[in-house]
């Protein structure tokens, strides 16, 4: 809906200014870029070929607060916290991976696991079959909101797709991860996302054709063994956040409505 709005404002003489959470900037945005004066983005501007230079302003991505908060909670335990999530509507992909390796990831780490609303009753009968000692470390959901800051500041290690909303609440938490791309996103933007953050040595990048359940548990097992990596992707993720991303963007409209 976001062009109907903007072809509106022109015709009423009202300034316009976009925002473009990817690095792959979108049709509709592509449209809009076009008539706005202001072109607010997420990643640095020289990502962005095919924009105006003289109209982008990088001001990252807006994330809640509550990310960039310090957790002062205590781990319940000394194993290592995996946090599994495929977007707000789960993935079918990565969850059934995970399903294949749960009885082995359980003997060395605590997984939370976001399926997806449609895949909880899966998950559940999943996690009824395992042995007691290791159903009481799976922690699955459908999706979490509220809770989300304090669930993502407790895990050691993220594996994700790598939607820019995501992405900029690992970097807010300080988190290394683990990208899955879904490659069918449109213009392969959640590749060109994550090959960013594995370029900064923020991230390891997966590619969906390459997904199985071995590669993904050598993975997993040989980040969270190596706990200086560990922190050294953390603090490179961070680098790629922007604290004051909804500030910049309210500076860029305040100044276009005086």
């Amino acid at each position: 809906m976001t062009l109907p709005v903007v072809l509106a404002a022109r015709l009423c003489k009202i300034p316009i200014i976009v925002h473009e959470s990817d690095v792959v900037v979108g049709l509709s945005n592509k449209l809009c870029a076009k008539l706005a004066q202001k072109i607010c983005v997420s990643f640095p501007a020289g990502f962005y070929k095919g924009l105006p230079k003289k109209r982008i302003v990088y001001t990252g991505n807006p994330v809640r607060r509550e990310f960039y908060l310090t957790s002062k909670a205590k781990q319940r335990t000394r194993l290592p916290t995996i946090l599994i999530t495929g977007g707000s509507q789960g993935s079918k992909k990565i969850n059934q991976v995970i399903y294949g390796i749960l009885p082995k990831l359980l003997t060395f780490a605590k997984v939370i696991h976001l399926v997806g609303v449609l895949d909880f009753p899966a998950a559940e009968r999943v996690k009824q079959g395992l042995k007691k000692d290791l159903k009481k470390r799976y922690f699955v959901y459908g999706f979490l909101e509220e809770e989300m800051p304090q669930v993502m500041h407790g895990a050691d290690l993220v594996v994700s797709r790598a939607g820019a909303n995501t992405l900029f609440e690992i970097a807010a938490s300080a988190k290394p991860s683990i990208l899955i791309p879904l490659k069918t996103a449109a213009s392969d933007h959640q590749t060109k996302n994550a090959q960013i953050f594995e370029k900064n040595k923020a991230a390891i990048l997966v590619e969906e054709d390459d997904l199985n359940a071995g590669f993904l548990l050598k993975i997993i097992r040989k980040l969270l063994s190596d706990k200086e990596k560990l922190k050294e992707m953390g603090e490179r993720a961070r680098r790629l956040s922007m604290p004051k991303a909804a500030s910049k963007i309210a500076e860029e409209i305040i100044k276009l409505s005086i």
